[in-house]
């Protein structure tokens, strides 16, 4: 009958469908352009997923107040040191209420300021180390410091993949545990190890030695998604600073990257 159905101005239609009045059915269909349909995301922007000298992130207890689509719902953080996995599943606990998921993964940099013996005692999901090691001739390539990292990925839950330039490691929880280090007497390169944010390309404060001795910890990140709009209250800076979702788009949707790609 010459309306529109999907620019979304196809709103509170009646239609009759019984033989005696007030029988009828009314509906909307939404904007369905690419602009305007995806998902309303916040990520979390605070403290969390930085490089810290401890052997826990710096997540303080709190309350978040998640009010969404069907309601609002509440997940209380009790445990300071929480991990992006942690907060996720308290937040996908609660989404019956609020319409709103989360999801967790942990990136991290690692790369060398000079040659020799690298030795560090990793945990990502293991409670018990492993020892990851390598010997590095040449800072511009740790092909053989990667292939170490991913030997133990079974046990770790982390992977390692090459920068372009093979100079530095990304490594990866998917699952979102911290990724903790603890430098090994064997030691004798100097190591750094920095977070990064969920978009996998953006640097999360600053790199943290790890060498001999050194204990270095990098936290998760938590991102919340929903198709309706939200905000998040009561959370502080160690994990967002931001209470309101914004939108990303399918007609933004960029998989020119490996992080663009899982975006999607």
């Amino acid at each position: 009958n010459g309306k529109k159905l999907l620019d979304g101005s196809f709103t509170a239609q009646s239609f009759q469908v019984g033989a005696n009045a007030g029988q009828n059915i009314e509906f909307s269909i939404g904007n369905t352009r690419s602009d305007t349909i995806g998902d309303q995301e916040l990520e979390a922007n605070g403290s969390i997923n930085v490089a810290n000298a401890t052997s826990a992130n710096g997540v303080t207890t709190q309350t978040l107040s998640i009010s969404g689509g069907l309601g609002t719902g509440t997940a209380d953080i009790t445990v300071a040191g929480s991990t992006a996995k942690d907060i996720a599943e308290l937040v996908n606990a609660q989404s019956g209420d609020s319409g709103v998921t989360a999801s967790a993964v942990t990136y991290a940099t690692f790369d060398l300021d000079t040659t020799g013996a690298v030795s560090v005692d990793v945990n990502g999901k293991n409670s018990t180390s492993v020892n990851v090691a390598a010997t590095i001739t040449d800072i511009s390539d740790l092909t053989s410091l990667s292939e170490s990292f991913n030997a133990h990925t079974a046990e770790t839950g982390i992977s390692a993949s090459l920068s372009a330039d093979k100079a530095s490691l990304i490594l990866k929880n998917a699952e979102g545990y911290d990724i903790t280090m603890v430098g090994n007497a064997a030691s004798v390169a100097q190591a750094n190890i920095g977070g990064i944010a969920a978009d996998g390309s953006t640097a999360a404060g600053v790199t943290t030695e790890v060498d001999a001795g050194d204990i270095a910890n990098v936290g998760g990140n938590v991102t919340f998604h929903s198709d309706q709009s939200y905000a998040i209250t009561g959370a502080n800076g160690t994990l967002t600073t931001t209470t309101a979702s914004t939108l990303n788009a399918v007609g933004s949707v960029d998989i020119g990257s490996r992080f663009g790609a899982e975006d999607a």
